[in-house]
């Protein structure tokens, strides 16, 4: 008896832990696998479709880049943007149209979004060092 419940309270966990964890590590459709997760009607239309199955390979590239630079509420709020993109790629089901249409939007927001992070975050390494106060040469 123990036992079992022990067993049913580690299942639990481990799947409430799977649905925490799959948002970040479910960016990009696995062709492969269509069953483990099972893929939507558009994951689907995508991997049938050379053209959109490129289209999926750059925004992840992207996706995956930007989401390495962010941090905290930064990195929560893009992943919300990109969860409700993938419900909108959801609603397109079949429609390589549609599929075209919000992957080049979303293309286009990732780069801006891309080119935002750059003017916010000046790179250190394009500034000359700093001289040090007079009374702190030695």
């Amino acid at each position: 008896m123990r036992a079992t419940k022990l067993i049913a309270v580690l299942a639990f966990v481990l799947a409430a832990s799977a649905s925490v964890i799959s948002p970040a590590k479910a960016q990009g459709t696995d062709c492969r696998y269509p069953t483990s997760p099972p893929l939507t009607i558009a994951e689907l239309t995508v991997c049938r479709n050379p053209e959109l199955f490129e289209l999926e390979q750059r925004l992840t590239r992207r996706y995956l880049r930007i989401r390495d630079e962010l941090r905290g509420g930064e990195l929560y709020q893009f992943e919300q943007q990109q969860e409700a993109w993938r419900a909108r790629r959801r609603q397109c089901g079949y429609d390589t149209r549609c599929l075209h249409s919000v992957y080049g939007r979303r293309l286009d927001e990732l780069r801006a979004y891309r080119e935002d992070l750059r003017d916010d975050r000046p790179d250190p390494r394009n500034y000359p060092p700093q001289p040090r106060p007079y009374r702190d040469r030695r």
